[in-house]
């Protein structure tokens, strides 16, 4: 999957997001302390995203940051199997502190 591919899902997923949570692009800059036209480069997909930058969208957003990265068809997926991963890294916690 190209890089591009991947700006375009994370942009229509973060309008989609914002938009579901009943923001406007103002709010939403408001929030995070950045202009209306970096918000709305996020959502043509102008911006290449650092991983600090998705967590703090997806925190004003009040999303879980799978939700701006993974296709929306496989959502309920990824959401799954990064909860099972993280129950199976409980468990080998559990285990060494035994």
């Amino acid at each position: 999957m190209s890089a591009i591919t991947v700006r375009k899902r994370v942009a229509a997923n973060i309008k989609r997001c914002r938009q579901r949570g009943g923001l406007t692009q103002e709010q939403m800059a408001q929030q995070l302390g950045v202009s209306l036209r970096y918000v709305s480069m996020l959502e043509q997909n102008a911006r290449n995203l650092s991983i600090e930058s998705l967590n703090k969208i997806a925190n004003c957003l009040n999303v879980d940051i799978a939700e701006l990265v993974c296709d929306t068809k496989y959502l309920d997926h990824a959401k799954k199997s990064a909860a099972e991963l993280g129950i199976e890294l409980l468990r080998q916690f559990v285990k060494e502190a035994e």
